[in-house]
Parts: C-alpha cells; structure tokens; sequence
C-alpha cells in the first residue's frame, strides 16, 4: 500500500508543475552569447522571484556560476536553448543548479526543471560548500522535486550528474546522460519515480546510496517506495560500478577509544558525525567526542562532519522496483546490494546489527550484453524477487562481502521467468549466506539444463529441474 501510494504522490507532483503561472518571467539580460558573468546574474535574479521561468530563444547561453532555487520555482527550457558551463576568473564551479534549502536545513516545495540541455564543456570541481553534495544539479532537503526532459553528454568524473538527498516525491523522467560519473544519485529519501532514461556513464547509471563515502552523500538515511522504469545502460568501452548499486549502511554510538576508519558513522548527543580520513585504510582513535553543531571539525586527527539530527543507526532500500531494463553494457554485476568495506569507505561498525533491505523486485529485466551477475547480494534482504525476464545470462551470487561482517539470511523468489541455457543458470552462496529460494510460474526452453545451485540453498518450492554443484 505504502509502496502505490508514492507513485501517487508523485503524480500530484507532477500536475503541480504542469498547472504553474502560464505567462512566465521576462530575464533581462539573459542572452545567447552575452558574458557569463552577466547570464548568471540574470538567471539568479530571475530564480530569486520564483514563479514559472522560461528561457525560449534557442542558442548556447554561458554561465560561470551557481544558481540557487528557491520553492515553487519551475525552469522550463525550451528546444534548441543549452546552458554551458564556462570556468569562471576566479573560484570553482561546480553545482549548476543547487536548491537554497541544501544551505538551510529547511525544505524547499515545489520546484520543476524542464527541458534542460546541459554541457559541461570539461568545467570540474567538487562542491564543498555542503559536505556530500556533489551533483551538477544538487538538491538536499526537497518535497515535490520534478525534473524532466533532461540531457547531459559530457558529464566529468569529479561529480554526479543528478543528486537529490533527503527528498520526500521526485520524479526523474525523459533523461540521456552520458559521461565518466554517476547519472542519477540518490541518498536518503522517499516516494520517487525515476523513468524513460538512457545512461552511458563511465560509474553508475543509477545510484540509491543510503550510505556512501564521507564526501559522497550529505544523508545517511533509508531510501524507499520507488519505480525506475524504462531504462537502458547502454554500451561503452570501459566501465565501473553497476548499473544500479542499493548501499546500505548501520553505525553505533560513539564511545570513548574507538577506532575509527574513513567513513565511518557515529551518534553522538543525538546528532550523526561521519569520519573523513584520508583514503589510505588507515585508523585514528577517538578520544575526544564530536558536539559541534555543524560543518567539520578535527578532533584527534579526525575530520568530523555534522551531518544530521538523529537518533537511527542504520540505513537501507527498501520497497524498490526495477521495471522494464534493458542492460546493455559488458558488466561483471548488473544490480548490487552491498556495503562498503574498502580504504575508501566503511559502511558498517564492527558489532552494530546489519540492515536488511526488502521488497526489492526486479521485472522485465532484458540482458543484452556480457552481464557476469545479473544480481550480487551481500546484505540481508528479505523479499528480492525477479520476474517476467529470460534469465539464461546473468548469474545470481549471494556472498559476505568480507569475513568481518560475516554470513546472513536473505530470501529470492522467481516467478514468471523464462528459463535458457547459458552461463547465468547459477545461484551461488558462500561464507555463511542462507538462501531461502521459491521459483513459480516458468517457463523454459527446450534445450534448458536445469538450474545449479551451490551453497546453503533451501528451496522451499520449485517448478523447475535443479542441479546441485
């Protein structure tokens, strides 16, 4: 119920933009080809009024700055119209679009970008202002989000291309992003639809980062209730990451004496810190707690930053569904539960009870290219389920994702499946995964070998042949 109503939600998102001030906002100043400088301040002035803004005369139109949105403001582009990034005389330029809510803690409501052409041009930083938000259109603390319509080619690797955190309805729809970063990068947030995309990103298409890394998201926080539909990874040459990774994450209080790695989470005085050390997988030991109330502040050679109020020690996804995917891409793992455990981040303390992700499910999903793994598990999840897809490629692994977290239960259900001969006729479990497997309603070829099963595999129903390895 929870999960159909979201999609409703954003659907009154969407009308919401669509019944906006028909007439628009004049822009004085705004041009093709006037300076950078002077495009910027136009635009900004014109964001500041809020209202419907509509840029219409086609042509290349340069700015060398951040614009900031306030609520109820829609920015409707129309056709030929491409905003370009241009390096500015002095300081760096990163985030094209930032919501003023990402500086106050308080929500901004109602804000629509339409028909966005978006260019780069190899213009590069990280945004730093707000620790963790790094998208070229950033968005922290946002209710009735809408962007539509949208296309970017030559996203850099220094930053994501969307990033939304801490969001309750977004809707993400008619997009083509190509480039060396992720696409779309969501952390902590609910009720959203993302759909209608076509991704050649060098990192991942699609992002739900409920952990991240220290400088990778501004929310720890769950994600839940969504739809991504209608998408394709399409192939490139070189690749990393996965078509959509779901990271999760869990922490505990502070104490006195701990070990601490880069990113690691503590609570503390009802607030959450996260470590930032340098990448090098080595430890620092607390001594002295975090109380300060905002931004980062070193403590016994940590860096910690104030993210939040809070009073929850985990973060995960749950009640997502993957519809209609086409994937493309030469990948070793298509769609990734998993934490990080690496020098780069640590999303799990030692001791601290794992989450576990549910209702993920995974429908129509078509593997064209070289696709190792259709899906790699290494947190509990309860609920996984994929349906209505030809599986044949793509193998199913279940693993820790090192010894220090260790084993878990997790849960698969098949339903409705065609069933081929191929590499990807495999579940595997290791270290300590229990898998719980019902498969219904298949169908399969004439020349299909059965499914293999390796590892603490229970099967609780089956209408197909199995093998055991």
């Amino acid at each position: 119920m929870k999960f159909i109503t979201a999609f409703a939600f954003c659907g009154t998102c969407l009308a919401g933009a669509e019944a906006a001030e028909p007439a628009g906002t004049a822009i004085t100043g705004l041009a093709p080809g006037a300076e950078p400088a002077v495009n910027r301040a136009a635009l900004q002035q014109a964001a500041d009024r809020g209202g419907m803004i509509r840029i219409s005369v086609p042509g290349v139109y340069d700015i060398d700055g951040t614009i900031r949105l306030r609520g109820g403001t829609t920015l409707e582009f129309g056709p030929g119209v491409i905003l370009r990034k241009v390096a500015p005389k002095s300081g760096v330029f990163h985030q094209v679009f930032i919501n003023s809510g990402a500086y106050t803690g308080v929500p901004d409501r109602d804000i629509t970008i339409s028909g966005l052409h978006l260019q780069c041009n190899g213009v590069d930083s990280w945004f730093r202002d707000v620790v963790g938000l790094r998208g070229q259109l950033g968005f922290f603390h946002v209710e009735n989000l809408v962007i539509r319509d949208f296309k970017c080619l030559d996203l850099p690797k220094g930053g994501y291309c969307i990033q939304v955190a801490d969001f309750d309805g977004l809707l993400v729809e008619n997009l083509h992003i190509e480039g060396l970063k992720d696409g779309v990068h969501l952390s902590g947030g609910r009720n959203f639809v993302i759909r209608n995309g076509r991704f050649r990103t060098y990192d991942d298409p699609i992002a739900l980062n409920a952990h991240d890394y220290p400088t990778g998201s501004p929310n720890f926080a769950w994600i839940e209730n969504g739809l991504i539909e209608n998408c394709v990874d399409l192939d490139d040459r070189t690749t990393t990451g996965y078509f959509c990774r779901l990271l999760a994450g869990c922490w505990g209080p502070w104490q006195s004496g701990m070990t601490v790695r880069n990113g690691d989470a503590v609570v503390h005085n009802g607030r959450l810190y996260n470590a930032m050390l340098a990448n090098d997988g080595r430890t620092a030991v607390s001594k002295t707690p975090p109380t300060h109330e905002r931004g980062v502040v070193k403590l016994d050679g940590i860096r910690w930053n104030m993210q939040k109020p809070c009073d929850t020690f985990d973060a995960g996804c749950r009640n997502i569904t993957f519809r209609n995917i086409v994937l493309e891409k030469k990948r070793p793992t298509a769609f990734s539960l998993h934490f990080d455990a690496d020098r780069f981040s640590q999303s799990v303390r030692p001791g601290c009870p794992l989450p576990v992700q549910e209702n993920i499910v995974l429908e129509n999903i078509e593997i064209r290219g070289d696709v190792k793994r259709l899906i790699g598990v290494s947190t509990p999840v309860r609920g996984l389920r994929i349906s209505g897809s030809r599986l044949g490629k793509g193998a199913m692994w279940f693993a820790p994702r090192n010894s220090e977290i260790g084993g878990f239960a997790a849960d698969l259900t098949l339903d409705g499946n065609q069933f081929a001969a191929g590499p990807g006729n495999r579940i595997t479990c290791r270290e300590g995964v229990r898998l719980d497997l019902t498969i219904t309603n298949s169908r399969r070829s004439g020349d299909y070998p059965g499914l293999l099963l390796d590892g603490d595999i229970e099967v609780l129903k089956s209408d197909l042949p199995l093998r055991r390895d």
